[in-house]
């Protein structure tokens, strides 16, 4: 029995041995796939690495992944091209689509192209045309050109005299991208009832994952919170948002402004501190991308005389050129944006209605409706409609149809 026993023991260890041998040349024999490779210097950042296997199985990897390691070595014209292609095979591939969407808005040229009729509730109607253009100089730094055209059509003439037929403004700027945001200069003239110089300074920095600042200058602003300010009228302003996400799907905004009215001809009309507070939930982070806000507003005016310049376009004796103190707070409804400003592959309809509440004008109520979509290729179109009526502290209706395009290049 003693002798059974023994035997059993070493051909046991005889199995086990050979079988541990058996695993140790398999592995030996084990060769990654390129794909395995990728992955390990993607998560490694091991930047030759990425590039020697990007070399020898360019086509053959997974299409996410080989735009990823091309955006991470900094060919940014290779990875939005390839993106591009691969949209047309993997047509149903949201995270791809994705993908373009954050390589193209940091890394693309691009020409937008605005029309639109704006009708202030009959006392105002006019034509605005505008051209934004940007030009990539070198790796995420551009310059920046705009042009605006605004038609003044019609006015009411028991209030309104000596509105000039078309004001202009060209501006020049530059923008640069930075590791977690960006920063943009602009410069311009603008021809009113008088011409005057205008700036903007725009800089963006996401401090974390989570929370976004931002801070704005602007000198010579147009401003139109009333058809008086928008004639004859300018603001320098300086307004920080703050912004903080509790996860992918809901955030809140903090907006605090200081405001300086002044008239084209530099003399102080007024001033403006305003807060509010927007809350962001969305249901749905595809299309249709269900959101819902609720915002609270606080704006306290502080109204100076009315100037000549103001006068001289008023068949009034004391025009309502600036709104009065007001509270306001509003909900709202809306979804599929992305069709209105951002390249998508099909065409589908946008829509945003909020309705309010102001300690002024009482209930108001928005409406913003739309369709948008590809026209060719690397492009973007969309016709919208909108509608508000006492919102703001203003007792007015404001209609206005918009025409927007962006090509991509």
């Amino acid at each position: 029995m003693k002798k059974f026993f023994i035997f059993i023991f070493l051909i046991t260890a005889i199995f086990a041995a050979n079988n541990t041998k058996n695993i140790s040349i398999k592995r030996k024999n084990f060769f990654p796939e390129p794909w395995m490779l990728l992955n390990i210097a993607i998560y490694e950042y091991d930047k030759e690495k990425m590039r020697k296997i990007l070399e020898k199985y360019t086509g053959k990897l997974p299409h996410r992944d080989e735009i990823n390691s091309l955006y991470i070595l900094q060919k940014y014209d290779e990875s939005k091209e390839n993106s591009f292609k691969y949209l047309d095979i993997y047509k149903d591939d949201f995270l791809l689509y994705k993908q373009y969407l954050d390589i193209i808005h940091e890394n693309s040229s691009n020409l937008k192209l605005y029309s639109n009729y704006i009708d202030r509730g009959g006392n105002l109607k006019y034509f605005e045309n505008k051209i934004d253009y940007i030009r990539e100089v070198s790796q995420k730094k551009y310059i920046l050109f705009n042009f605006s055209l605004t038609n003044f059509k019609s006015y009411k003439r028991d209030e309104l005299k000596n509105v000039k037929d078309r004001y202009q403004t060209i501006e020049f700027g530059y923008k640069q991208f930075t590791n977690r945001g960006f920063i943009k200069i602009m410069s311009g003239l603008n021809k009113g009832i008088k011409n005057y110089f205008s700036f903007s300074l725009q800089y963006l920095n996401r401090c974390t994952d989570k929370i976004e600042s931002s801070l704005n200058l602007n000198i010579g602003k147009k401003a139109d919170e009333s058809i008086y300010t928008l004639l004859a009228g300018k603001k320098n302003s300086l307004e920080i948002f703050l912004t903080y996400k509790f996860d992918n799907k809901k955030y809140i905004e903090a907006q605090i402004e200081k405001t300086f009215y002044k008239d084209q001809e530099n003399v102080n009309i007024g001033d403006k501190n305003q807060i509010q507070f927007t809350f962001i939930n969305k249901i749905r982070v595809s299309y249709p991308d269900f959101s819902f806000k609720s915002y609270l507003k606080k704006s306290n005016y502080n109204k100076k005389d009315i100037t000549n310049l103001i006068q001289h376009i008023s068949n009034y004796e004391n025009p309502q050129f600036l709104p009065d103190t007001n509270s306001e707070v509003g909900v709202g409804f809306f979804f599929g944006y992305d069709h209105k400003y951002r390249y998508t592959r099909y065409w589908k309809p946008f829509v945003d209605i909020t309705i309010s509440y102001n300690t002024l004008t009482k209930s108001g109520y928005s409406a913003d409706l739309g369709i948008g979509g590809p026209l060719f290729r690397k492009d973007n179109i969309s016709f919208s409609f909108s509608y508000s009526s006492e919102f703001s502290g203003i007792n007015r209706a404001f209609l206005k149809s918009s025409i927007y395009y962006i090509y991509f290049f």
